[in-house]
């Protein structure tokens, strides 16, 4: 299902740290980036299926229909989401292009894409929990800082035409679906 108003309108940004075990294939127009902290997580994401691990970094773009397979455990994780909206001018550069993989993993011989993206979220996810003076500006930077990273070094090619099409056609139809199950 569509998963709406996923964020404030003050602040366009949510995170979550959590175990939930299953979630069903939803999308929703924010960003989101999720972190592996213990055992492993089965996302999946459009027509794929990925495992991740611990440390495990997974990029979702706006749009993307994505769902939580039930693990053996429960995984930890961090969950951040922002909307494009967040960054103005520089957001419809993001929106038009996708990662070529969204999976980004931890190797012990530390990439520094990974390490530079695990840096942002870890200090993201510590001004959340501990809300001092600021903090909301301080994500903010960190999100930034995110955006770079993700623009710089994060390989990504376009969305073909077709791509975005077939795209906006799998999301409508979802959409159809979902609203005649809420009903």
């Amino acid at each position: 299902w569509h998963q709406k108003n996923l964020t404030g309108d003050q602040f366009p940004f949510n995170l979550f740290i959590t175990d939930i075990l299953e979630f069903p294939p939803h999308w929703h127009q924010e960003i989101e980036i999720i972190y592996v902290l213990e055992e492993e997580l089965v996302i999946g994401l459009n027509s794929e299926i990925f495992h991740l691990k611990p440390r495990d970094i997974f990029l979702i773009n706006s749009g993307e229909v994505h769902f939580f397979v039930t693990p053996p455990k429960k995984s930890h994780r961090i969950i951040l989401q922002f909307e494009l909206s967040l960054f103005q001018s520089l957001a419809n550069s993001l929106r038009e292009r996708k990662p070529v993989t969204p999976l980004i993993p931890f190797d012990s011989r530390q990439s520094k894409v990974h390490h530079d993206l695990e840096q942002q979220i870890l200090a993201i996810a510590n001004e959340y929990s501990h809300e001092l003076p600021g903090y909301q500006l301080a994500i903010r930077a960190r999100l930034y800082d995110l955006a770079v990273i993700l623009m710089r070094q994060v390989p990504t090619e376009p969305y073909s035409p077709l791509e975005r099409h077939k795209h906006l056609k799998r999301l409508e139809r979802l959409e159809q679906v979902f609203n005649y199950v809420a009903q």
